[in-house]
């Protein structure tokens, strides 16, 4: 199932990465055909994201610092890599080639990647030590996706997953904002986006459903007064 990016240009990290609400209110610094950036609000949120290119979807956001502070969890294809600080419930402290040496690992061990839960003995242990491991498996073995990822360095995380190439006709998606900067890309152009723009002037003046009375003011988009009415 193809995500709301995708389908209707809104990301799951925050209400304010909305595409046609940036067309309408935001302030484009520039813009052109399928890509541009918004010059909005410093906050909410400060900084994250979720893009679309071709096979590859993810995500990234600020977080808390701890619970953990930080966190790895991956597969691709055969290799299987986890790492977490403090060490994940039922870490054992020392495997090798699949032999626990200290330590056991329990029913606790199940690290999240995305719909998957993770499960010790469902691979085989090169080794493991303390809080990080490396393993293998057979590709997709036990409902293992073939090709994903989490993590978390202290304030910011995020993830990525395979995903078909096209999706509703979309190759390349992004929405994502990094302190006053908002930034919006499809391709093939979403339809209605402002086409041309420079320093708050767009060629298409009805972008996102707005019209040419509408005149935003630079800084202003993704206040919080903006999100409470959206």
């Amino acid at each position: 199932m193809a995500s709301k990016l995708v389908t209707e240009g809104k990301s799951i990290i925050h209400d304010n990465l909305n595409r046609d609400t940036m067309f309408k209110d935001g302030w484009w610094l520039q813009y052109c055909i399928c890509s541009g950036t918004v010059l909005g609000n410093v906050g909410n949120p400060l900084c994250g994201g979720e893009y679309k290119e071709l096979c590859e979807h993810g995500t990234f956001e600020c977080t808390e610092v701890g619970n953990p502070f930080c966190m790895q969890y991956s597969i691709c294809l055969c290799i299987t890599e986890q790492c977490q600080f403090p060490k994940l419930e039922s870490s054992p402290t020392c495997v090798c080639c699949n032999k626990k040496l200290a330590g056991d690992s329990g029913d606790g061990w199940k690290p999240q990647l995305f719909e998957f839960t993770g499960s010790f003995d469902k691979q085989f242990w090169i080794y493991y030590f303390l809080c990080m491991g490396y393993a293998c498996q057979a590709p997709g073995s036990d409902g293992k996706p073939m090709l994903a990822a989490v993590y978390k360095e202290l304030c910011l995380k995020g993830g990525m997953k395979c995903v078909p190439p096209v999706e509703e006709g979309v190759l390349c998606a992004q929405l994502v904002t990094e302190f006053c900067f908002w930034g919006q890309c499809q391709f093939p152009p979403a339809a209605n986006n402002p086409k041309c723009a420079c320093c708050g002037w767009k060629l298409n003046k009805e972008a996102g459903g707005g019209n040419a009375d509408n005149k935003p003011a630079p800084m202003g988009y993704g206040k919080p007064a903006q999100a409470e009415m959206s």
